[in-house]
Formats: C-alpha cells, sequence, structure tokens
C-alpha cells in the first residue's frame, strides 16, 4: 500500500475510533445511572448515535475523496459513479468539488442517512453490505427528530443497547469498505 493509502486508512481509522471508543463507554455507563437520570441520558445518547453516523459518513467521504484528489487518477480511468459527480465542470481538480457538492450543503448533511444509498453509490463502494442497516438508521433518524420536536421516547435498556449495536456496526462497515476501496483501488474502472 503506498504512503497516501496508508495515511487515508489511518485518518479513516482515527475517525471511526474516538466514536466507537465514545459510544461504547456510554452504552458501559448506563447500567450504573439511576433509572430517572438513565431515562435522559439514553434520549441524549441516540441523539449522539445519530450524530456519530452522520458525522462518521461525512469524515469517511471527505477522507476518501481527499485520498482521491491526492492520488488524481485520470478521470478515463474512474468508474462511472464519479464521473458522473465530477465531469460537468472539467475542473483541473475535480476531486474537491465532489467532496464540495457531497458535504457542502446544509440540507445534504441533514440528509445523509435518509439518502445514504445514493451517497454510498456516489463514492463507488458497493450499497449490499448498507442494505440491512438503512431501515434500522431510518428508525434512529426519526427518534432523533421525535426527541428533537420535545417528544418523550421511552427506550428500555435493550432497545438503547441494540440501537448502540446498530451505529458501531454502520461505523465498521463503511469503515471496512472505504479501506477496502482504497486497497483494492475499485473506484478504478475494470480493466477492459
Amino acid at each position: 500500500m503506498n504512503q497516501a493509502a496508508s495515511e487515508a486508512v489511518v485518518r479513516l481509522q482515527r475517525a471511526s475510533g474516538w466514536r466507537k471508543k465514545e459510544l461504547q463507554t456510554l452504552q458501559s455507563a448506563m447500567p450504573v445511572i439511576g433509572v430517572s437520570a438513565r431515562f435522559n441520558m439514553m434520549r441524549g445518547s441516540l441523539v449522539l448515535l445519530c450524530a456519530h453516523c452522520e458525522g462518521f459518513l461525512r469524515d469517511a467521504t471527505a477522507i476518501y475523496l481527499r485520498y482521491l484528489e491526492d492520488r488524481s487518477p485520470d478521470l478515463d480511468d474512474v468508474r462511472e459513479s464519479y464521473i458522473i459527480l465530477l465531469k460537468p465542470d472539467g475542473l483541473a481538480r475535480p476531486w474537491r468539488r465532489a467532496r464540495n457538492q457531497l458535504l457542502g450543503d446544509t440540507t445534504g448533511r441533514r440528509r445523509m442517512l435518509g439518502d445514504m444509498r445514493r451517497h454510498v453509490w456516489l463514492l463507488g463502494l458497493d450499497y449490499p453490505p448498507f442494505e440491512a442497516q438503512e431501515k434500522p438508521l431510518g428508525e434512529l433518524v426519526r427518534l432523533r427528530n421525535a426527541i428533537a420536536h420535545g417528544e418523550k421516547q421511552w427506550l428500555s435498556d435493550d432497545s438503547y443497547s441494540e440501537h448502540t449495536r446498530r451505529v458501531l456496526t454502520f461505523i465498521d462497515t463503511l469503515e471496512d469498505e472505504v479501506i477496502g476501496s482504497i486497497r483494492n483501488e475499485r473506484y478504478l474502472r475494470p480493466a477492459a
């Protein structure tokens, strides 16, 4: 693996590592918190779970596209999903434009998980590893929105643990897919 790829993998692992540690620490603290405080902690933690999903999706995208920018492959060698995203302007450094398109608009950031299929496709990643996570992450976003609008969301310890497990699985899956794409150069078109 070349230097740029190694640096991208390390940045990605750093971006996932602190999130996973924080979520696991919160989860392990829940059983020792009193019942009345636990309800509030779980509500706040659900919001944090969603934020970590969206934050890692944003960071993984930025790291991946920065790696591609540093590598600067010829656009003719790149998979179609990137061409659709990058070709219109014909910029000399198109990866920066792609990063801004995926991450720049605020409405897009709020809808990252809701539009995950498109987001993953634009990154040139295979979607099947994420399919089973689409519905549970949608439920997490729904719960987060309900909490943000002042609704009380009652959670059992088991459902909170399940949401945490799903978020950790999503982070691991995304990390694995991006690292696999970097290592195996899956962003390039197959040789003809």
